[in-house]
């Protein structure tokens, strides 16, 4: 209803913001081919208003679907496509208010995608950007979240040096609220 709204009053900017938040429902209801049309939208809603930074997202939202719906080439190229349009200055602020950063979690995503094609070496190396950059911005939520997948990912490669990171996220989390992740 509020898309639609906000499409009968020719409101771009609540256009995306509802886009947006259509997307991340069906996406964390585990329904990805809805997630998938919504995040289409999302980027042609994007596109038409000429915003980056919607751009961006909906980039991270087309490629992390592809990365659920195991379609690892789709998603490696959104992904990277989106880590590149990423502006520390400009979307970092966003971290504050999307609850993670956009450029943390992309480079989870293309860290998962990358091992779940045999690639480890690139899978640790977009981990380990998504801690050092996390830490960079000083993001709690995002550096706990980074520090877990990089745990996740030494769990499956027996490494444990990765490993320890889910110490740190644990130990981290508790220090800033965040004691579940």
């Amino acid at each position: 209803q509020i898309l639609a709204l906000a499409e009968d009053l020719g409101d771009q900017s609540a256009q995306l913001v509802a886009s947006l938040g259509l997307y991340s429902n069906a996406l964390v209801a585990g329904d990805f081919r809805s997630a998938a049309t919504r995040a289409e939208h999302l980027q042609h809603a994007a596109e038409m208003a000429q915003d980056r930074t919607f751009g961006m997202i909906a980039k991270r939202a087309r490629g992390s679907v592809a990365f659920h719906l195991g379609q690892h080439a789709q998603a490696n190229d959104l992904l990277d496509q989106a880590l590149a349009s990423y502006d520390r200055e400009s979307h970092g602020p966003l971290a504050k208010t999307h609850g993670y950063d956009h450029a943390e979690i992309t480079a989870v995503f293309l860290g998962l995608s990358r091992w779940s094609i045999g690639d480890p070496v690139a899978a640790r190396d977009y981990l380990d950007f998504a801690v050092s950059h996390s830490r960079d911005i000083e993001h709690a939520h995002s550096l706990v979240q980074a520090l877990a997948f990089r745990a996740l990912l030494g769990a499956v490669l027996r490494d444990l040096n990765l490993c320890a990171s889910g110490t740190e996220a644990k130990r981290y989390g508790q220090r800033h609220g965040l004691p579940s992740l």
